[in-house]
């Protein structure tokens, strides 16, 4: 009878295993919204975990070394010789790289956008343990009508009422407050909209926001002056914030005055900010055969030698991606979708945009994304994602494939191309559910020669380049478009500086942790240090590679571990916990 009795009783205590995970045996009492988790009837006082035998890449860029690591209520409690100690959970690291978990500070999700995929899947399987929203941060603005929050607070309330995988935080971005008081205009703000613009950036940083970022590439964000843009960095500089910035134009006029690098340096400057451009880049042949990346490295380091505190970041692939929109000069799209819409479906006005794109019209704020990547050579243009069911014929083409399904003759005329852009423009940005801003669900379009590899390899190595994806958080069933979602930060690890030896791997962590986090002034994350947040991430140095490409971009990568975010495996033995540990990270105001 007892011989049954003990058979049944590891019968029920395996099932009960299997239904709780592994993550509920061991999580403290102080779990994320949206977790069931209970303490487990053992308490260890000292750890909850213990991760051993791993070789510690601290993210400063210091040797790497053997030690133990002790954690508890989600912070790094101990480095050293732990093996004695007992937690609710051990890790056995060896032959195992243990650093922190990897910052990804040019994020483009919105609240509503992390909540539909909470576990952050693209991120989380490359060892990503914080989203920071690096380009347009969100404020009350009509880039999403229909999101379910009105400012910052009521985004992070969202969040953490679900429940996130991986910590959150956010910059203001100037557009958003351009659109909630100009609306898709172009022109200079009043004394008293500019007042109000400024309202809401002071509201967006005492909640919390990093900074004030910006898209001057992009409408409506290209439609503010350096003036605009430095009054309303002065109000994030007295909270202690950064301006982080995609410039204004990325190809060989990159450091003309009033344009691209050098008008960062000069915002930063005059209102007395540190400055992180989002794309140390330079686009286009042109600016490859001038030496322009060379010419942009030493312009940093001179405003770095006299004082001024400039970085910047960089994905890892020289292919870039842009919406469907982006190909058109900016005052085309003044006014928002109906307008440019109806522009489109006027033959007088249709010709004339087809002649600006192809005449290469050069403005302060047109950065012609078809001339400058291809010189015209629509065949290196892919469609990647839309929004309408009935084009989804067209992705993975290019506009020469395109405009022929459409029926355009472009062996007899190849500019004819650009008449299935405007046809998709029409086509897609009619959809209601197609925003026509740099926030929200937009048709995308791969593009080439962001970087030549020289270029690459030359930005990668300055020692004040860190690393980002500017990607979304995607699922492996979302639309198909660029590896940088689900591979940057296992290609610097693998490609770049185990194969390549472009830097040693104490160098790659660094770009993707302590760095980062000393870039955006955040405090207590990016370093394996005693009293830091446990934010964690082991992978394997042998094996660690990005698996994603242009053709088939939805792949995890290999060589991940484990991701632990505040003392919680979130990723255990390469597989998903389902814990939702994350939590909203804000600037702390000096």
């Amino acid at each position: 009878m007892f011989k049954k009795l003990s058979v049944t009783f590891v019968v029920v205590l395996c099932v009960f295993l299997l239904c709780v995970g592994l993550d509920d045996l061991y999580t403290s009492s102080s779990s994320s919204p949206g977790s069931n988790i209970k303490i487990p009837a053992e308490s260890y006082d000292k750890f909850d975990l213990i991760i051993l035998n791993g070789t510690i890449i601290d993210g400063t860029g210091a040797p790497r070394f053997q030690a133990d690591i002790g954690v508890k209520n989600g912070k790094i409690k101990e480095i050293g010789q732990l093996k004695k100690e007992k937690a609710h959970k051990i890790i056995d690291a060896s032959g195992l790289i243990v650093a922190p978990g990897f910052i990804e500070s040019h994020s483009n999700d919105r609240p509503n956008e992390v909540v539909e995929n909470p576990y952050a899947l693209s991120m989380i399987h490359q060892g990503v343990t914080s989203l920071i929203m690096g380009e347009q941060g969100f404020a009350p603005s009509p880039y999403d009508p229909n999101a379910p929050f009105a400012n910052l607070e009521e985004g992070f309330q969202l969040l953490m009422e679900k429940g996130i995988a991986v910590n959150y935080g956010t910059y203001i971005d100037q557009a958003d407050a351009r659109m909630v008081v100009l609306g898709h205009q172009a022109g200079e703000p009043t004394a008293e909209q500019l007042e109000q613009m400024k309202k809401i950036v002071a509201d967006a940083m005492k909640s919390g926001a990093f900074g004030l970022s910006s898209a001057l590439v992009y409408p409506p964000g290209a439609y503010s002056s350096t003036e605009t843009v430095i009054e309303l960095a002065k109000v994030a500089a007295a909270c202690g914030g950064t301006y982080k910035t995609h410039v204004r134009g990325e190809d060989h006029t990159i450091l003309e005055e009033g344009r691209g690098i050098s008008e960062a340096i000069a915002i930063g400057k005059a209102a007395n900010i540190p400055v992180i451009i989002n794309h140390m880049k330079a686009a286009g042949v042109k600016a490859y055969e001038l030496g322009i990346m060379g010419q942009i490295a030493a312009a940093v380091n001179e405003a770095r030698a006299a004082g001024q505190e400039v970085s910047a970041q960089m994905y890892p692939y020289d292919y870039g991606i842009i919406y469907l929109n982006n190909f058109f000069p900016p005052w085309r799209l003044e006014g928002g979708k109906e307008v440019y819409i109806a522009n489109l479906q006027d033959t007088v006005i249709r010709a004339e945009i087809r002649k600006e794109i192809y005449e290469e019209v050069e403005t302060p704020y047109f950065f012609n994304f078809l001339m400058v990547t291809t010189g015209g050579n629509w065949a290196k243009t892919k469609l990647t994602s839309v929004v309408v069911e009935e084009n989804e014929q067209y992705v993975g083409k290019n506009f020469y494939e395109i405009a022929q399904m459409m029926g355009y003759d472009i062996v007899g005329n190849p500019k004819d191309a650009v008449e299935a852009l405007f046809d998709l423009t029409i086509s897609e940005y009619s959809d209601p559910r197609t925003s026509d801003t740099t926030g929200g669900l937009q048709p995308t379009v791969i593009v080439p020669a962001y970087y030549s590899e020289d270029d690459l390899r030359l930005g990668l190595q300055q020692p004040w380049v860190g690393i980002s994806c500017d990607g979304f958080s995607q699922k492996p069933e979302s639309p198909k478009i660029h590896p940088r979602c689900f591979g940057s930060y296992a290609k610097v690890l693998g490609y770049f500086s185990r194969d390549e030896g472009l830097f040693t791997l104490e160098e790659a962590v660094r770009k993707m942790t302590g760095l980062i986090a000393g870039q955006l002034k955040l405090e207590n994350r990016g370093k394996l240090a005693k009293g830091y947040a446990a934010d964690i991430t082991i992978f394997d140095a042998g094996t660690v590679n990005d698996l994603a490409t242009y053709g088939s971009p939805n792949v995890y990568p290999a060589g991940i571990k484990y991701v632990i975010v505040n003392g919680r495996p979130v990723i255990y033995a390469g597989q998903l916990t389902g814990s939702r540990p994350g939590q909203i990270l804000r600037l702390k105001d000096k």
